[in-house]
């Protein structure tokens, strides 16, 4: 009993420690206005419609496509609506954080379900806290697909213990958070059949899942998208010319290219120089956290096709790399099977060994993200253990004290960083889109993000000045406040 309550207690301050390491990337960064237009900004104000029970008509992205499920269909949005009113623009980062401790839960649940063995499972935990993925993600605002994935455990649990209903109910959400999702599930279901396959119900019960994360997918992106959005407007995000013009017409390559397609994810098939070696050092990072032991267990790497294919065939050279919410995805699977395979290790030195080098190479590839990558983002935003972390160019505090001066529900035009602050409205957009904004904010110490040069932002700003249409409210700490006349 005694072991038992020490374990739980472990478990409770690893779990505790990365909440707090989470929260000071995530919400010190929402708090020193490092958050941005996209997307925390986008959703945020349809978090603020389905509060309010109103379909979103998003104003943020430009131009304009109108309803925001034409654009991703992702309804877990509607699900925590209602918790803005408890932690206003900060709701979504903490529904990100809590998910991911859950997921981690859910690694430890499953991993002491499989091996009866307490500390392997709080081993997996916390080489599954330290991936790279996770930190990248919190590094940039909220995704539902980071949120979607923290469901892949508990799944993993439910269907080994034959909770079908829990399995299922699960399955659901993680099919509603991002339609990309639904594709990742049918060949992670696939696998699972492989996993399974000597195991009836188990094998039945996942091919049903399969087959519909399959169904959905098509559905949802062949009918449901293009009927949401406006006419004409199809699916925005097929970004994969290399393989085709459309879907079918990319399954058809990989199917009768099979070998073209195997080399397109490891080649910059773009030839820019931004693209160099962006897919090497995503390869070495998976590898190096634990993917190379997925070849002991294949089905695992089955699991993993479509979120390669999705990264590496894609037009947008971001995608390929280590930064953002593209590679969150692969943890789960990651740990569940490195540490599956771990377990059925006999000699428990080389047990031990290869679990503190899978925990020590985890760690090791994610401080690399965070000072040094062939993927360029913001460092300050991961450099937690760094001053810049905490300090902006300009008076925050100060900066706060000017917001309140915008009236809540005047319509805005807000430069990037500014955006997820105001977008419990129904009108906010993202300057130098104007529209029939009441009051524009400015900053010239912030991102000119889509102003892409500091003098076409100064430009700008004098246009305003000089049109005769509208006031100076505000003009200190480097921000001004525009109200129309």
């Amino acid at each position: 009993m005694q072991n038992i309550k020490n374990v739980n207690i472990t478990k409770a301050l690893v779990i505790l420690g990365f909440a707090i390491l989470y929260s000071i990337i995530s919400l010190v960064n929402h708090y020193m206005f490092r958050t941005y237009a996209l997307d925390l900004g986008i959703y945020n104000q349809a978090m603020y419609d389905y509060a309010h029970f109103r379909i979103n008509h998003n104003t943020v992205f430009q131009p304009d496509f109108g309803n925001l499920l034409s654009d991703h269909f992702e309804l877990l949005l509607i699900i925590v609506s209602q918790l803005y009113y408890l932690f206003g623009s900060y709701t979504l980062l903490i529904v990100q954080i809590v998910a991911i401790l859950l997921g981690g839960q859910g690694i430890y649940k499953y991993i002491e379900l499989i091996s009866n063995k307490r500390k392997l499972a709080i081993a997996a935990m916390i080489q599954f806290f330290l991936f790279y993925g996770i930190y990248s993600a919190l590094a940039f605002d909220y995704h539902n697909n980071v949120v979607g994935t923290m469901f892949v455990p508990w799944i993993f649990y439910f269907i080994h213990k034959n909770k079908w209903k829990q399995a299922v109910f699960l399955f659901v959400l993680f099919l509603v958070s991002k339609e990309n999702m639904a594709l990742w599930g049918f060949f992670l279901f696939s696998g699972m059949m492989i996993m399974y396959r000597k195991e009836r119900k188990k094998l039945i019960f996942s091919a049903i899942l399969c087959i519909v994360s399959l169904a959905y997918f098509l559905f949802v992106v062949k009918w449901l998208i293009p009927f949401l959005g406006k006419p004409g407007s199809g699916y925005m995000h097929f970004h994969y010319s290399v393989l085709g013009n459309n879907i079918i017409e990319a399954l058809t390559t990989i199917i009768t290219r099979p070998l073209y397609a195997f080399k397109l994810l490891f080649i910059n098939h773009l030839g820019t120089a931004e693209g160099d070696y962006v897919k090497t050092e995503l390869h070495l990072a998976i590898l190096l956290s634990g993917g190379i032991l997925l070849f002991f267990r294949p089905y695992y790497l089955l699991m993993l096709l479509s979120i390669y294919g999705q990264k590496m065939f894609c037009d947008i050279e971001t995608y390929w790399g280590l930064g953002a919410h593209y590679s969150v995805e692969f943890i789960p699977i990651i740990t569940i099977g490195a540490f599956t395979f771990i377990n059925d290790i006999d000699n428990s030195k080389t047990k031990r060994i290869l679990i503190y080098t899978l925990i020590l190479l985890t760690t090791a590839v994610s401080l690399r993200t965070f000072d040094n990558t062939y993927t360029y983002f913001n460092r300050q935003n991961q450099r937690f253990y760094q001053n810049a972390h905490y300090t902006r160019d300009f008076n925050i505090k100060e900066a706060y004290t000017a917001l309140k001066l915008i009236p809540e529900n005047a319509s805005v035009s807000a430069q990037d960083e500014f955006v997820p602050h105001l977008s419990f409205r129904e009108k906010i957009y993202l300057f130098p889109v104007i529209e029939d904004a009441d009051y524009i904010i400015v900053c010239s110490k912030a991102n000119y993000y889509p102003c892409l040069t500091e003098k076409e932002f100064t430009e700008k700003i004098n246009n305003l000045e000089q049109s005769g249409k509208w006031e100076k409210l505000y003009n200190k700490n480097f921000i001004q406040i525009f109200k129309r006349k």
